[in-house]
């Protein structure tokens, strides 16, 4: 909280950029969506999916979170 009230000023321009791009950021997200999904006959661990999912989640949640990500359910699935 005390990082927020510092930075308020700054926080707040983002959220005005976001709101500002918001069309254009939901339009990637659909379509980044239907590019998952327009072929449901493909495997799911092709190389062509993979590179979707990975920028979908990456775009959403940072670079790398794909990686941290899939790592994650690798480790679940061991147990």
């Amino acid at each position: 909280m005390k990082y927020n009230l510092e930075h308020f000023s700054e926080l707040m321009e983002q959220a005005d950029v976001l709101a500002e791009n918001k069309d254009e950021l939901l339009k990637e997200s659909d379509d980044l969506q239907f590019r998952l999904t327009s072929d449901l006959t493909r495997s799911p661990s092709s190389e062509e999916v993979q590179e979707i999912v990975r920028e979908i989640y990456d775009k959403k949640f940072g670079k790398g979170a794909s990686e941290f990500t899939a790592c994650c359910f690798l480790a679940w699935c061991e147990q």
